[in-house]
């Protein structure tokens, strides 16, 4: 038994606390040559006419529902009102990062994919409304381990200094 992980909350399982350790805006993901590339935001409604690409909603997380990452994303969508269905998906950020290149389409994806970028592909914000996910670290509060203990006051603290040390229980989201 896993008694502390990194993850989402909606990959998480019943049981589990969290301690959000960041939030993460999603950024489009384009072609540096592509037409919207020379804007430095993009409004979700000009995504709508290209090709899009997400996350696989079908590659299901341990808690059995479809990614966090896809969930936020369709989440966002839904809110917008903006009727945009994905052309191709896939199940990890390469997979997506090569179909941006070969296809020409975009993506919303965390910012932190950016480490995935090759130098065909860039970033920008969205205009208005941005959408974030988080991560943070689960864990059994019912499990009494002093290394457990430490590990969680140390990240604590950390969560602290970056102003996200509120502790959440499974079920409670948002963007």
């Amino acid at each position: 038994m896993i008694d502390v992980a990194f993850l989402r909350q909606e990959d998480g399982g019943p049981g589990l606390k969290y301690l959000l350790l960041t939030e993460e805006p999603l950024k489009v993901f384009l072609p540096k040559d592509h037409r919207l590339a020379k804007r430095t935001a993009i409004s979700l409604q000009e995504v709508a006419g290209e090709t899009f690409l997400s996350i696989s909603g079908t590659a299901m997380s341990t808690s059995g529902r479809p990614p966090a990452l896809r969930l936020a994303i369709d989440r966002y969508l839904k809110k917008s009102g903006v009727n945009i269905k994905p052309s191709h998906e896939v199940d990890n950020l390469g997979g997506i990062m090569s179909l941006i290149v070969s296809t020409g389409g975009v993506a919303l994806l965390p910012a932190y994919a950016k480490t995935f970028l090759p130098s065909s592909v860039t970033t920008r914000r969205l205009s208005g409304f941005t959408p974030k996910i988080d991560l943070s670290v689960g864990y059994r509060e019912a499990n009494g381990s002093p290394v457990l203990k430490q590990f969680l006051s140390s990240i604590n603290e950390h969560a602290t200094k970056r102003g996200n040390s509120k502790p959440r229980s499974n079920g409670n989201r948002h963007f």
